[in-house]
């Protein structure tokens, strides 16, 4: 066992804020908005609304203008939006539940949530399958839930425990079938009705999607049933809403339902409506209706026979002036009126819905999957982000500029631009002089995905003035031939690479670079028509293989341009020759299909007749036990012409299976291009599913791991420092129980050094730099663009020389005669800069010292290992929630917790010490984290006094192991990740009062 001492000098911090910020630590930079999933507003006060989106849960206290995230105390992250509910009754009272599967209550507004004890297992992608919380009028402890794997559930004591109220008998809820929503009439809180989430058991007669029950769920009655074809087919029922007297309406699929009589009897309305995604029925007027849905938002004033338009692209609900946005959630109060989409964030309209803007000021929960950065003379670069994974209209591309105070201005730059999602973006180099108005722009990224709502087109775009406006450039693209009308759609295009010889009179360019390559999903591509078909005309059109009349091949998962520069729009020609085809699967399902996936691009800028391609097998792996296809790493030695795969000593799925694991990223070193970096992982996985990075030396030829301190699980991002190839960045996510982050290598990758301090644990799946500064470092994420400006830090640890040298002793801490900053095992964080004490500050059991006086220290006394700390950094307690004692009383913090990481390390005992506090009686060690690491279910307040011995009225000492309760990291990380502190607790005297 080693020995680990860490030091911290500490004064009080502020609730609900960061512990302190500064040189090295990440923050915040926009852009504004995102997908909202709920909108809610409270009884109580029109003003106050509530929203849940991808990056969590956010409240407006001024009808909307602005918002403040209001996460204290939720563990987990989210992927597909954390469910809300108000509790009627008592309208500071709200439910939640995360991606984790735990589920919360709030009694403050939501400025602080608590567990209550409920955990439902989350499915196996590791996502919640708590798809809505329903407040039981009249109760202040009956609530509902509607789930994926466990039906519909009811609480009696406020969350903490549940009951099923679905089984096998005829009056029940059915089995094993998932729920989507459960809405409960606010006049009567035993009537109910509840609908199913998409289900397709395959052959069978006509089951129900919407149930009715009037005894507040002990029998239910299938009272909606959509044709199945022949097939047991379960509807999505996206939303339920009670109006006036017994009105009741559904959406259902594509169609709205409405009932007159509480739910009994229901016929379908509004006929011309399509893919409603939401109803809001008007409790105050009778048969007064809003439905929106990917039309935007409609209102009905006759019970759903005749709309009339109250949100469209026309009157401002459109993210990019041109699409309409889909309507998700929707309020409203008098003449105003709140609208949230999918995508593109949260509109209001002031006037009755005559005109709406976007209010997104706050909201930050863009998910973006690209970076790009336009050089701009004399000023700091236009900075690209593009918006990932969005299926619905978004803005597409922000553009931003970093006017060095640490904020960036942000619009929208998507003139022209008929995208959903940008995974990609490209700057012609030779054009990138400091005049965005020349600079020519690649993006790429996916178009609508349903035929019949908007056009589709390639996902390829260009702009010739720096992002400002942008044209489609899919010439030579194949069309679908079905659904019609026929238009280019090769799924999501990921990456975009430019060709560096290709310009007019290389080395000195005197044009824009000619010969781009892009990667996509790809297509079936007909290449010929069985004898005696009556139609070929549809030679040349991409299809499914799943056919015994059309002959083809897949192809464009990788296609070439060799006249980017051509005004009129590049000409694309199939350049995959040599990436195996995708494997539909065998009939009559077809579940045990593989699909090839090819997603990074990377090209040899010394000789650009070698380009490497990276490659994965996705595959329904409940079916698919030893997949079959050659995936990995290829490369093209004839531009693209042919590839052959490069994969030895890349890891394959389990023995026979001769698939490589998925390859998600490359890099290649812009000096020496033999050598490279990619990032493997098993995407069918669930999250958090162990990755790693590996590298070569000789073009391939053979890879080894370089993975050496990397805890991230999820590797999405590379990049070199053109500067200096071996400082190498990566990003990615994991999960909560194991976060991920970024890291750093100083050696080509052969060790790697998280720099993680600031910046949200779920994801980093972008990165750039700054081109004229390389200390900047900008990241993607799903809360948007991220920023940190670096300095040196001689010592790996992930806090700057800067700040260590403020140390005591002139920077020497531990007294051991060498500066901290030269010690990969001490660590100093100064004091911070904050606001003056609040309130609160005046309630704590010792009087404030100073909130200014906040400082850290780390020294780690150790032999071989335990050697690494890194991220040393105070987080706040507040932020976890409350840390609840008994009779509703929690531990006091009035210093905030330690966290810290000690790579390759088996187990040490660790001293923390704060000069500038003292510790009575009542005091005892905290820590927050899992029960078990790695486990998101277990992460909680736990007492870790066992682990923690007080050795006098500064100091503490901890002892912690690898991969037991201590730590937050799996022990196959190697690494010890912990958060905790001391906790107050002598405020319980022995009659049980405060």
């Amino acid at each position: 066992m080693n020995k680990t001492l860490l030091v911290a000098a500490m004064g009080m911090a502020l609730a609900g804020g960061t512990a302190w910020a500064g040189v090295g630590v990440w923050s915040g930079q926009g852009p504004d908005g995102g997908y909202i999933y709920d909108l809610l507003q409270s009884p109580a006060s029109a003003s106050t609304l509530y929203i849940s989106t991808r990056s969590g849960i956010f409240k407006s206290s001024d009808a909307g203008a602005s918002w403040a995230p209001m996460m204290n105390g939720i563990v987990g992250s989210v992927s597909y939006g954390y469910p809300l509910t108000i509790d009627a009754d008592a309208p500071n009272t709200l439910y939640a539940a995360d991606s984790t599967g735990h589920l919360y209550r709030s009694t403050d507004g939501a400025s602080n949530w608590m567990q209550t004890g409920y955990v439902l297992p989350p499915l196996a992608n590791g996502l919640s399958s708590i798809n809505q919380i329903t407040d039981a009028p009249g109760s202040a402890t009956r609530l509902y839930i509607a789930t994926i794997a466990s039906g519909v559930l009811v609480s009696n004591n406020s969350g903490a425990t549940f009951t099923a109220i679905n089984g096998s008998a005829g009056a029940m809820l059915p089995s094993g079938v998932p729920f989507q929503t459960i809405a409960v009439d606010p006049a009567n809180a035993n009537n109910l009705v509840a609908g199913t989430a998409f289900f397709d058991p395959g052959a069978g007669p006509d089951v129900p999607s919407l149930y009715h029950s009037t005894d507040g769920g002990a029998t239910w009655t299938g009272v909606v049933t959509i044709p199945g074809g022949g097939e047991s087919y379960y509807g999505t029922v996206s939303e339920i809403s009670f109006g006036n007297g017994s009105e009741v309406y559904a959406s259902v699929d594509t169609a709205v339902y409405r009932s007159t009589d509480g739910g009994t009897v229901w016929n379908p309305i509004g006929a011309s409506l399509q893919l409603a995604t939401t109803v809001h029925a008007d409790r105050t007027t009778a048969n007064s209706l809003y439905v929106g849905g990917y039309f935007g938002l409609k209102h009905s004033s006759d019970g759903g026979t005749l709309f009339t338009d109250v949100a469209t692209a026309a009157n401002g609900f459109s993210p990019n002036g041109t699409d309409v946005a889909t309507a998700q959630r929707f309020a409203f109060s008098g003449a105003t009126a709140w609208l949230a989409s999918q995508e593109a964030g949260l509109f209001v309209s002031s006037d009755g819905g005559a005109h709406w803007n976007g209010s997104n000021n706050g909201i930050d929960a863009t998910n973006i999957r690209a970076l790009g950065m336009v050089p701009v003379t004399a000023s700091p670069p236009r900075i690209l982000a593009g918006y990932g994974d969005a299926f619905r209209p978004s803005p597409g591309i922000y553009a931003g500029i970093d006017a060095g105070d640490g904020n960036i201005s942000w619009a929208n730059s998507d003139n022209g631009l008929r995208a959903y999602q940008i995974r990609a973006i490209t700057v012609d180099p030779t054009t990138a002089t400091g005049s965005p108005a020349s600079t020519v722009v690649y993006a790429g990224g996916r178009s609508e995905q349903i035929n019949s709502i908007a056009p589709r087109n390639g996902g390829v775009y260009k702009s010739n003035n720096g992002g400002t406006s942008w044209t489609t450039i899919e010439n030579g693209l194949p069309k679908r031939y079905n659904p019609l009308p026929s238009s280019v759609f090769l799924g999501t295009v990921r990456s975009i690479v430019l060709d560096p010889h290709s310009c007019a009179g290389f080395p000195t360019c005197t044009s824009a670079l000619r010969t781009a390559y892009a990667t996509s999903n790809g297509c079936y591509l007909y290449t010929s028509v069985a004898m005696g078909m009556p139609s070929p005309s549809q030679v040349g059109y991409c299809g499914s293989a799943i056919s015994t009349t059309y002959n083809g091949s897949y192809q464009f998962r990788i296609f070439k341009a060799t006249d980017a520069d051509n005004p009129a729009g590049p000409t694309w020609v199939n350049s995959d020759l040599g990436i195996p085809p995708s494997f539909v699967g065998n009939p009559p399902n077809y579940v045990d299909g593989e699909s090839l996936l090819v997603v990074p691009l990377v090209i040899d800028p010394n000789n650009p007749n070698i380009l490497y391609a990276g490659t994965s097998d996705s595959f329904d792996a409940s079916v698919v036990t030893s997949p079959t296809l050659q995936t990995g790493i290829y490369r093209s030695t004839n531009s693209g012409a042919s590839w052959t795969a490069i994969n030895t000593g890349l890891p394959t799925y389990p023995t026979p299976s001769p698939t490589t694991l998925g390859v998600l990223t490359l890099a290649i070193n812009p000096v020496t291009p033999s050598t490279l970096w990619a990032s493997v992982i098993d995407i069918n996985a669930g999250s958090g599913a162990p990755g790693h990075i590996y590298k070569t030396v000789d073009s391939g030829a053979h890879w080894t791991n370089s993975s050496s301190g990397l805890t991230s699980a999820d590797i999405r991002a590379l990049l070199v420092d053109s500067a200096n190839p071996n400082l190498i960045y990566a990003a990615g996510g994991g999960t909560s129980g194991n976060p991920g982050g970024v890291f750093k290598s100083y050696d080509g990758g052969a060790t790697w050094h998280s720099i993680s301090i600031g910046l949200p644990a779920d994801a980093a799946l972008a990165l750039s730099l700054d081109p004229a500064d390389h200390s900047k470092l900008y990241a993607g994420t799903s809360s948007g663009v991220w920023e940190v400006t670096q300095t040196l830090d001689s010592d790996f640890d992930g806090v700057s020389d800067v700040q260590e040298d403020l140390g005591p002793n002139a920077g020497d801490s531990n007294l051991d005669g060498t500066k901290d900053k030269f010690q990969a095992d001490v660590t100093y964080v100064p004091p911070h800069v904050s606001a003056r004490p609040s309130a609160a500050d005046a309630a704590q059991p010792t009087p404030p010292i100073s909130v200014n006086d906040f400082a850290v220290q780390v020294a780690a006394q150790a032999g071989p290992t335990c050697t690494q700390t890194q991220d040393v950094q105070a987080k706040s307690a507040s932020a976890n929630g409350p840390d609840p004692i008994a009779n509703n009383l929690n531990f006091v913090y009035s210093v905030d917790l330690l966290q810290f990481e000690i790579l390759n390390c088996a187990s040490t005992t660790v001293k923390v010490t704060y000069p500038n506090f003292t510790f009575g009686k009542g005091w005892s060690f905290r820590f927050y984290g899992p029960a078990t690491p790695g486990d998101d279910a277990s992460i909680k307040w736990y007492d870790f006094s066992q682990h923690a011995v007080q050795l006098d009225a500064h100091t503490w000492q901890l002892t912690l192991t690898r991969g037991q309760f201590g730590s937050y990291r799996p022990d196959s990380t190697g690494a010890i990740l912990f958060q905790g502190g001391p906790g107050f607790s002598d405020r319980i005297f022995g009659n049980g009062f405060n």
